[in-house]
């Protein structure tokens, strides 16, 4: 995830993402441009791979 939609919350976002990971559609989930809070909500919902700051 390269953006963060700022009106849907990111468990939503990290949540559809973790059914993509379940059904063998993608592998690894990251995202970038994210504030702390946001890295830690997301990473609750589905461990993250990566996390980049640009």
């Amino acid at each position: 995830m390269h953006r963060i939609d700022k009106t849907v919350p990111i468990e939503e976002t990290i949540g559809a993402m973790s059914d993509l990971v379940s059904e063998g559609k993608i592998r690894n989930i990251g995202i970038c441009e994210a504030s702390l809070d946001t890295i830690e909500k997301a990473n609750k919902v589905h461990p993250l791979t990566a996390v980049s700051d640009r």
